[in-house]
């Protein structure tokens, strides 16, 4: 889809999509984030291989996989889960 797209800096992935197919975004050298879609379940092999820029994903509940090299040669990413927090105990401590 937009593999070595050389100008993309961002990805928001709307909620209407559920699949991005494998290295959707692949060598992206300029891409510095991205928001998965509440929907999609699968983060696909190689989807954001070797995007060099890339500082943070935010990957929403509803992701169950992260397929291999899915975020292979991104040394300064931070990846940050959504979840759903169904009950916290009293003693945490």
């Amino acid at each position: 889809a937009f593999m070595k797209c050389s100008s993309l800096i961002g990805v928001l992935i709307p909620n209407s999509v559920t699949v991005v197919g494998e290295k959707a975004f692949a060598e992206c050298g300029k891409l510095d984030y991205a928001v998965l879609s509440l929907k999609m379940k699968v983060i696909k092999k190689k989807t954001f291989y070797n995007c060099y820029s890339l500082n943070s994903v935010l990957i929403m509940r509803n992701v169950r996989t992260i397929e291999e090299y899915a975020f292979d040669s991104n040394s300064s990413l931070d990846i940050y889960f959504m979840m759903v927090i169904i009950n916290i105990s009293p003693h945490l401590s």
